[in-house]
């Protein structure tokens, strides 16, 4: 049946082993056409990208010798972000070991962007692991900033630990094992944060097809819960004037765009300003990608300012 041809929820959960609560969060935060496309796009193999490492002072010769043993393709809206073939393990891609590259979708590239990280700044990131978001902040920054990874789990922090001193020593960078709710910040201190929230990440089903059995609607209300305590915490230790962006992995209405209806409680707004070249992305007041396209995994950013 073609792609456009709409079914009601049951079918498509016993068609495409999609629970049926799954199907019915995607219906509702998408609409039946997207959610048909996007429940088509998990049972489909996804694409594994690489970003360049800007500060790496070889990655010129090491784009040449991937070049020279693989055909490569460059993303068509994020440049420094390729996909190779034939598929290959990280590892033994030339130049990963040296740090010239590491793996990421180039769908999260755009909460980083649109945090607009600045030099001077103190820029933090709450739910840092693996660290893709963190060092791209510090490729855009250089060591001219302040930069601050928080995770709850110390067994992912040192995930990011050794991601990080794979791509290259920053001595601006800092990890920090702390809850997102409870930051070690005082008030109006922060000037940039992103917020990776915990999600039901029905975004990335493509890659990890077993999470649609592991999620169940009361996991996505308690998910939901925990965002809005980080919120809370986010909008107390953010300067005024200062930038957050939530961000997350998954496709739900409770989880992504009813934030933006909680913005006023915690006295943020939503900021409308954002850099050009995320214009594509934009839907009414957030950013948004899907699974369905271009080998963009599922990505939810809003950018919020304070008020206070």
């Amino acid at each position: 049946e073609a792609a456009g041809e709409l079914q009601p929820p049951d079918e498509l959960s016993i068609r495409f082993s999609h629970p049926k609560f799954v199907v019915k969060s995607l219906v509702e935060y998408l609409g039946e056409e997207q959610a048909l496309k996007v429940i088509e796009a998990d049972n489909k193999p996804h694409p594994t990208f690489f970003r360049i490492n800007k500060l790496h002072k070889e990655k010129d010769r090491f784009i040449e010798k991937v070049k020279k043993n693989f055909a490569i393709s460059f993303h068509r809206w994020f440049s420094e972000y390729f996909t190779v073939s034939p598929n290959v393990t990280p590892n033994l891609l030339p130049g990963f070991a040296e740090g010239a590259f590491t793996v990421q979708n180039p769908a999260f590239a755009i909460p980083v962007l649109l945090l607009e990280p600045k030099k001077g700044e103190l820029t933090v990131e709450v739910g840092t692991a693996p660290g893709g978001k963190l060092s791209l902040i510090a490729e855009i920054v250089g060591e001219d900033a302040e930069i601050i990874g928080i995770d709850i789990s110390a067994d992912k922090l040192n995930i990011t630990q050794k991601n990080l001193a794979r791509l290259g020593p920053v001595k601006n960078i800092s990890l920090i094992l702390a809850d997102g709710a409870s930051l070690p910040f005082p008030d109006r201190s922060v000037e940039r944060l992103l917020i990776d929230a915990p999600c039901s990440s029905l975004g990335v089903l493509s890659k990890f097809p077993l999470a649609r059995y592991r999620k169940t609607d009361e996991d996505i209300e308690r998910l939901a819960q925990i965002q809005e305590k980080l919120l809370l915490e986010g909008a107390r230790v953010l300067k005024k004037d200062g930038v957050l962006v939530f961000s997350t992995c998954t496709l739900t209405k409770r989880e992504n765009t009813d934030k933006i209806l909680l913005a006023d409680r915690f006295g943020l707004s939503v900021d409308k300003s954002y850099p050009e070249r995320l214009e594509h992305f934009r839907l009414k007041n957030f950013f948004q990608t899907l699974p369905c396209e271009d080998g963009f995994d599922g990505c939810f950013a809003v950018r919020f300012r304070k008020l206070v």
